[in-house]
């Protein structure tokens, strides 16, 4: 289920992202409760700091430890956290992808009264809650 879930999240997300570039590259559509604008986003979380392979294998080891946790049976055993820590794994892979090919995070969801982000940065902190939420 994690990898089922993080293949998911990582289509869906790259998907949205290549919409939005083609949409709106460089405007913003009308607006209402929320804005769909497209900003390349080239210094989040750490990525002017860290280079591409620093990045690739922090992201390696976060996919080998979830899946270990997974696996041993201690932790996330059900469906719904497996699929939570998937949709985390997914998002930040989708990010990663778009550091390492777009050189820069591809953000277009603005909600007005929060930083601009993307369907990967919802599916890592929904995931991550949510996958904590299942061991308490």
């Amino acid at each position: 289920m994690l990898l089922s879930a993080a293949v998911a999240v990582l289509m869906a997300d790259q998907a949205t992202k290549s919409l939005a570039v083609a949409l709106f590259p460089g405007r913003q559509a009308p607006p209402r409760f929320f804005v769909l604008r497209c900003i390349s986003n080239e210094h989040g979380c750490g990525g002017s700091r860290l280079s591409p392979a620093t990045m690739v294998v922090l992201w390696t080891a976060e996919a080998a430890m979830l899946i270990a946790l997974v696996e041993s049976g201690v932790l996330f055993t059900s469906w719904w956290a497996q699929a939570a820590l998937g949709a985390a794994l997914g998002g930040a892979a989708g990010n990663l992808s778009d550091r390492l090919w777009r050189r820069g995070v591809v953000d277009f969801i603005d909600l007005r009264i929060w930083p601009v982000f993307n369907l990967g940065d919802a599916a890592i902190v929904v995931g991550a809650a949510a996958a904590a939420v299942s061991v308490l």
